[in-house]
């Protein structure tokens, strides 16, 4: 289609992209895979579907899996930059765009205020001082990427680490989100197994990494000791630098297959 139709012929904004239609992944394939950002733990479920994946890429011919690991300095600095962005007008947008539909906003959302401590849209110079510092974020991000001796072709992440409880949502984390967003990077969702609390045991919040790891933790067994989330799918996402759309595709086309076979 997006070949095609040539969209960029209509929007001054839409890039001319070639989709490569080709199913076949390439020999000599790596992919990275993102265990934790050094801020927040994902849960025991999460872990095992990342071991999982990891397992079945080390396995397939032609296939290695590479441990990814940006700093922990870098990560919470990109998601410090997207929580400001995200709430660079006071979140006008955000609130016209749930009034529309009359729902009421996500609660995780209006954390991303309160934790900048932003009373006010930005000035004009305050938001191009938040885009010279995405941009130096990006590039210390592709600097990282390209200091493999071979740059991995995709990334297995977490996405949202755990179910919430109905109006429970300001415990969602968003930690493996919005750096994505943050990077402009495509990304596709992967559903690879579901939780099972018979062995998706409790975490000790002893251990963890900031205090939002611990909030994480301490709600993560709430969940697992009420049983709540007993079967609840647990799913990774793939991603990779910008403009290569298709590559994710379709590397998550085959990894679904081979989830499929288990």
């Amino acid at each position: 289609i997006v070949n095609k139709c040539k969209p960029w012929e209509y929007d001054v904004k839409c890039l001319e992209y070639h989709w490569d239609s080709k199913t076949a992944l390439h020999d000599n394939y790596n992919v990275g895979i993102w265990y934790t950002d050094g801020i927040v733990t994902p849960p025991p479920s999460v872990a095992r579907a990342l071991k999982k994946c990891e397992e079945i890429i080390n396995s397939a011919p032609g296939f290695k899996a590479v441990r990814w690991a940006p700093d922990t300095e870098l990560n919470s600095s990109i998601y410090q930059v997207g929580s400001e962005i995200y709430g660079a007008d006071h979140m006008e947008e955000i609130k016209k765009d749930f009034a529309v539909s009359g729902e009421p906003m996500l609660k995780v959302l209006g954390n991303l205020i309160s934790e900048n401590g932003v009373c006010k849209p930005l000035s004009v110079n305050e938001w191009w001082a938040i885009g010279k510092r995405k941009y130096d974020l990006q590039q210390r991000y592709l600097d990282y990427y390209r200091s493999f001796d071979k740059c991995p072709d995709v990334i297995i992440a977490p996405v949202t680490l755990m179910p919430f409880r109905p109006d429970e949502n300001e415990n969602m984390s968003l930690n493996y989100l919005v750096p994505i967003n943050v990077l402009n990077f495509p990304s596709l969702v992967v559903p690879v197994t579901e939780v099972d609390i018979s062995i998706d045991r409790e975490v000790d919040p002893n251990s963890a990494l900031s205090e939002m790891d611990r909030v994480e933790m301490e709600y993560w067994n709430g969940l697992i000791e009420d049983g709540s989330i007993q079967g609840f799918p647990v799913a990774l996402q793939v991603f990779s630098p910008r403009y290569k759309d298709d590559e994710v595709c379709k590397f998550g086309h085959w990894l679904a297959k081979e989830l499929g076979r288990l």
